[in-house]
């Protein structure tokens, strides 16, 4: 590993330091810890392919709704459009009625 020096406000560095404790880690390490969560879940790329997928099938369904489709009609072509999958293990009817509930659909 590469060292990287910080200079921290105190109380950020006390702050960090009740954290690591309460996770049983040192200071350095869960900085490391969260820095890495941080990087793991906002980094991902998508090769430019895909990006152009993505767009050549944006712009197709916008032509056929037009610029004046309801969210309905967008929802429902969606909806017939879609590939049917299998639930994942441990969605419950309960849960894919409250997701549903919360995205209006």
């Amino acid at each position: 590993m590469n060292p990287l020096i910080l200079e921290l406000p105190q109380n950020l560095q006390q702050q960090l330091g009740l954290l690591a404790t309460q996770n049983g880690l040192s200071i350095q390490q869960y900085i490391l810890e969260q820095l890495t969560q941080l990087v793991a879940y906002r980094i991902h790329a998508i090769p430019m392919s895909e990006v152009a997928q993505q767009e050549k099938v944006f712009h197709a369904l916008r032509q056929r709704l037009g610029y004046t489709a309801t969210v309905a009609e967008a929802q429902e072509i969606l909806k017939q459009s879609r590939e049917p999958v299998d639930p994942e293990p441990g969605l419950t009817v309960e849960l894919r009625q409250r997701f549903e509930q919360k995205m209006g659909l």
